[in-house]
């Protein structure tokens, strides 16, 4: 069932409404669609329905400010809205809506909107008089009755949900639109669905996501009528006039400033300007229109009292007659609505219902309200509006606050809210799912208001996750997580129903998209189990992986990690939208979450408990970790409990800060450097440290005998070698300068691996990451890296002191590199942990061997290199064939 607002009679426009308060500009775009379109089926095209028309005498005129300033910044759609005017009257024995608008075509987006139109309206009761189209360029005005193609189609357009409203559409395309054009239009709709008894009742937005020059309401009532009017957001009240025999309410106004459409709203949020309209003074009043409707016939046909009959043989108990009641409509009846004209609010008969089987959700409910009255259980159809939810406390009372109906019953002292378009629901009364959509409107001759849903309680999304990473193989080897979900309420209902209708091998795959976008490497080992338990209405997950890549080295930190993901409590705890807005944030709530994470650990561990809380207006977060006794099982507990379903936009930082907190308390990391006691010790590794000082003071007295050794220069060219480091020397200079800083770095960042635990670990048989290459690799590292350290520091000396022997140790340096990257990437290539390090060891090798074939040909053959580096430790006797140096110059 779909109830709306009043469009049928006034013109209102329902699809607007039920795409949401925030679709402003698509309101106006449809609008403008829906009036040129109709005005062009008189172009010679006639259409069931449809004639062409004066302007009744009735309808004032306003002019259209055609040179108005364009606010091109505030434009969407393509079109500038120069004019919205609607005019009501309400009259006997039909009520009149004309429309008159005009916009201009800014760009070329709005040719595309401008010239593809479509208009909808119900045959049944609704004739459309089309008044006059014109298009009005650099001034000069012309009438495009006749030049347009239409159809007219019968396209269903609320079919994807399952119902067939008979509605009509006339699809339009309009020729020889340009920019820079105004079209003008104007139409009325006559003609009022007879369920409503004549009663009006609407609602019209102020305000819009675009920019409008000018916008007019004008309502016409006879005196003798009764109409309540509303205004939320800003609008003002209308002016009202009597004219006569009439009432006149008018709202007008310029220059509408758009209002910025927002997402992640709560669906009861109406942030525009709005003015309703009704003459149902309460809700009382409403409830005594709407009964009839859902009467329970006096009489029943033979198919209806033989179902009732065989659920009351069966079943002795109120409770299970009134669960198999529920089951037998929602999944004996299919859903399918039949929703023309009057079909839109009224029920059809039970016996028609079930001998179609199928109906929507006023047949649903009529339907069901009939068998329970059959068996003795009290039952009432109740209004609701899915959307707006609690919301409908700002509607005034009218049909149109309504979109929905169920059925409560009242059943030993307690009140049940049953959804009969529900998929099949299983388990006990006390089980199943009853939704909440805040306040709904109970078709009961005593209801004078509408009643909370509530009934003191809220029906929580309940769902409980165990995850079992099994990492007992060892550091460096695959991990096996086990996840078991289980579901209760709601949520088992929601995936129950996903089951039916999508092959099992779907939900392998998102699931199995979710955990990859957590860990490295996941695959699935086993199908996902699934256990359902209809008699408690939950529903139980089992799903199996194994994650390849769940240890990753960090060569930096010298250890292995491994991530513990909180992965389905993250996705409560995302950055949420900006801050920078006016909307407050809709959350989902009622959320009941927790996660058990359990880490089976390859040895006996070393970590510390910890309880984590994050208290927030709106939700609640508690992480607690706990090592068991043994040392060999970690397990972290998580617990998220939502306590708002929104947040004001002022709060928006303060939950940004607080799902940060949150987010920053389920980074959890293994760290693995230590192995089993018998394999070493912590701290320093003094094995090592001494192998260290004694190579350094190898290579130290190495490098102090280089030092000392002191040849002679070689002469140098007669005239005209340049002397300095300057020129292509300055490169080898910088070289020089940076080598000792990033060898001495790439040394201290790796010291972390010769700890006593990250050595026995790699190094000893048995060890979680033993391979029996790490030793040698290591020690290698070690001692060339330490050589490479004095020889680069020796080479800084010697070639600031200019020495002769400073290119030749420059020349040792390179190919020293060379060698130990060649060698050091030949022993890592071997060790399967050493894999994801390869790209970049090969990327400093490839640097290494260029620079080498680049520099030491230079050295040898530059005559700058040769003039420079002319000095020794003791000074050298001149000669008369000697060259001497002068200053920074040249070589004389």
């Amino acid at each position: 069932m779909i109830f709306k607002w009043g469009v049928d009679l006034l013109g209102a426009d329902s699809g607007a409404w039920s795409q949401g308060w925030g679709a402003g500009c698509r309101l106006l775009a449809l609008r403008f669609m829906m009036f040129v379109s109709a005005a062009l089926v008189a172009g010679g095209v006639f259409a069931e329905g449809y004639s062409v028309e004066p302007v009744p005498a009735w309808v004032e005129r306003h002019s259209i400010d055609l040179d108005a300033r364009i606010p091109h910044d505030e434009i969407r759609n393509g079109l500038h809205y120069l004019l919205s005017e609607t005019q009501i009257r309400v009259d006997q024995p039909d009520t009149v809506s004309f429309r008159r608008s005009a916009a201009k075509v800014v760009n070329e987006q709005g040719l595309d909107v401008g010239s593809r139109l479509s208009v909808d309206f119900d045959p049944s009761f609704e004739r459309v008089f089309l008044h006059g189209i014109d298009l009005v360029r650099e001034g000069r005005r012309t009438s495009r009755l006749g030049s347009a193609i239409v159809k007219v189609l019968h396209r269903e357009q609320s079919l994807e949900h399952r119902i067939y409203d008979g509605r009509k559409t006339i699809d339009v395309v309009l020729d020889d639109v340009r920019v820079g054009d105004v079209i003008e239009y104007a139409y009325s709709i006559r003609g009022r669905n007879p369920v409503f008894d004549g009663r009006q009742f609407g609602r019209e937005q102020l305000q819009w996501a675009v920019p409008l020059r000018h916008h007019v309401l004008r309502l016409l009532l006879p005196e003798a009528r009764s109409l309540q009017t509303a205004h939320t957001n800003g609008a003002r009240p209308p002016v009202v006039q009597v004219r006569g025999e009439w009432v006149e309410y008018r709202w007008e106004q310029f220059d509408v400033a758009p209002f910025p459409v927002e997402d992640h709203v709560p669906e009861w949020h109406l942030p525009f300007s709005m003015v309703q309209w009704s003459e149902y003074q309460d809700w009382a009043e409403l409830v005594r229109w709407a009964i009839p409707y859902y009467q329970v016939p006096s009489g029943s046909g033979e198919l209806l009292e033989k179902e009732v009959a065989d659920i009351a043989s069966r079943f002795t108990e109120p409770e299970l007659r009134l669960m198999e009641v529920l089951r037998f409509v929602q999944s004996r009846i299919r859903y399918l609505g039949v929703e023309v004209g009057a079909g839109s609010y009224v029920p059809n008969h039970p016996d028609l219902v079930l001998r179609r089987r199928f109906g929507d959700c006023k047949d649903k409910t009529l339907l069901m309200l009939t068998m329970l009255n059959r068996l003795g259980i009290k039952a009432e159809a109740a209004l609701v509006n899915t959307r707006l939810k609690r919301g409908i406390e700002t509607l005034l009372p009218a049909p149109g606050a309504f979109d929905h109906v169920l059925v409560r019953v009242t059943l030993g002292g307690k009140v049940y809210w049953l959804d009969p378009t529900r998929n099949t629901q299983f388990g006990t009364l006390d089980r199943v799912y009853q939704p909440d959509y805040g306040f709904a409107l109970v078709l009961a001759p005593q209801t004078t208001a509408l009643v909370s849903m509530r009934n003191g309680q809220e029906a929580t999304w309940k769902k409980k996750v165990h995850a079992v990473l099994d990492t007992r193989q060892g550091v460096g080897l695959p991990a096996s997580l086990t996840v078991t979900t289980h579901l209760e309420g709601d949520e088992a209902e929601h995936l129950r129903a996903r089951l039916q209708f999508s092959p099992r091998a779907d939900l392998d795959k998102a699931y199995l998209d979710f955990y990859g976008t957590h860990y490295r490497g996941v695959r699935r080992a086993e199908p996902i189990d699934v256990v359902d338990d209809t008699v408690k209405n939950t529903l139980t997950l089992i799903e199996r992986y194994v994650i390849d890549e769940f240890w990753q080295a960090s060569e930096q930190a010298g250890r292995m990690e491994a991530p513990i993901r909180a992965a389905d409590i993250s996705e409560y705890l995302r950055e949420p939208p900006s801050t920078h807005r006016r909307a407050p944030v809709w959350l989902p709530h009622p959320v009941d979450f927790e996660l058990k994470t359990e880490v089976l650990l390859p040895s006996r561990w070393k970590i510390e408990p910890e309880t984590f809380v994050v208290e927030d207006p709106s939700f609640r977060f508690e992480r607690k970790v706990e090592l068991s006794n043994d040392g060999q099982k970690l397990e972290i507990r998580d617990h998220y409990h939502s306590l708002l379903n929104h947040v004001p936009a002022s709060a928006l930082r303060g939950l940004a800060e607080s799902r940060a907190k949150a987010r920053s308390a389920t980074d959890y990391a293994l760290y693995w450097y230590e192995a089993p006691a018998t394999w070493g010790g912590r701290g320093p590794n003094g094995m090592i440290l001494a192998l260290g000082v004694f190579v350094s003071l190898a290579w130290v007295v190495l490098a102090v005998r280089v030092f000392r050794f002191d040849p002679a220069p070689k002469p140098l060219p007669v005239e005209g070698a340049p002397v300095g480091i300057r020129g292509w020397l300055l490169l080898p200079a910088l070289g020089v300068i940076s080598s000792p800083v990033m060898i001495a770095v790439t040394l201290f960042n790796g010291m972390g691996v010769y700890r006593a635990e990250a050595w026995s670990a790699l190094t000893t048989p048995g060890g979680p990451a033993f391979h029996p290459d790490w030793a040698f690799l290591l020690i290698f590292e070690l001692c060339a890296n330490l050589g490479l350290l004095v020889l680069a520091l020796l080479s800084l000396v010697l070639f600031f002191q200019r020495r002769t022997t400073a290119p030749m140790v420059y020349i040792v340096m390179l190919l020293a590199s060379l060698i130990v990257l060649s060698v050091d990437y030949y022993l890592a290539s071997a060790i399967p942990a050493m894999e994801s390090e390869l790209g970049q060891a090969a990327k400093g090798l490839g640097r290494a061997f260029f620079g080498t074939v680049i520099w030491i040909p230079y050295m040898l053959k530059s005559k700058r290199v040769r003039a420079t580096f002319t000095r020794t430790r003791k000074p050298v006797a001149s000669s008369p064939g000697s060259l001497m140096e002068v200053g920074e110059g040249r070589a004389v």
